[in-house]
């Protein structure tokens, strides 16, 4: 579902709570709760379920953002130049006809995203990165962007229990 990139009297801390409903869906689906989430009758609610309610749009969007990893910047997809980032071979933002992206696919039927890619993942990227990344995506200020995010890899532990959401909510709190 894509939805609206609303303005925000603190974007940061929009992009932050969407990090973290990213976060809670990617763990939830992990195989049910996990011993201290929250399961066995915390008081305490989710970051993600504090989240305001945001409306759906139809069509296209008019930009591709993409925040994370190396899993998405086209990393050692070229053989002769393994561990470099080849960002047109990139599944999400690549501009190479044989990779077939994401963003080509959008192109092919709505022109309008023509030159609108955003790459603002990165090799290594942790889930404290997407803070900085989801800051630069808001700074842009997108009327409709399709935001994809993928990390997992680096520092993700699934399912994720209350802690991690809380952990995570603040040492970025301050962005206020």
């Amino acid at each position: 579902m894509l939805v609206r990139w609303r303005k925000s009297k603190y974007p940061a801390l929009v992009a932050t709570q969407v990090i973290a409903l990213v976060l809670l869906a990617a763990c939830s689906s992990a195989g049910g709760p996990a011993p201290g989430n929250g399961a066995e009758g915390s008081t305490s609610t989710p970051a993600a379920s504090r989240l305001p309610p945001v409306k759906p749009y139809a069509g296209y969007p008019d930009a591709l953002v993409v925040l994370g990893h190396s899993g998405s910047t086209g990393e050692s997809s070229d053989p002769s130049r393994p561990g470099e980032e080849v960002r047109e071979n990139s599944w999400a933002t690549g501009t190479n006809p044989d990779v077939n992206s994401l963003y080509r696919r959008i192109l092919a039927v709505d022109p309008q995203i023509k030159d609108h890619e955003i790459a603002l993942s990165k090799g290594g990227a942790t889930v404290d990165d997407l803070v900085n990344q989801a800051q630069q995506a808001v700074d842009q200020q997108l009327s409709r962007p399709l935001v994809v995010i993928q990390i997992m890899d680096n520092d993700i532990v699934c399912p994720a229990t209350t802690n991690d959401f809380d952990s995570f909510e603040e040492r970025h709190s301050n962005r206020r």
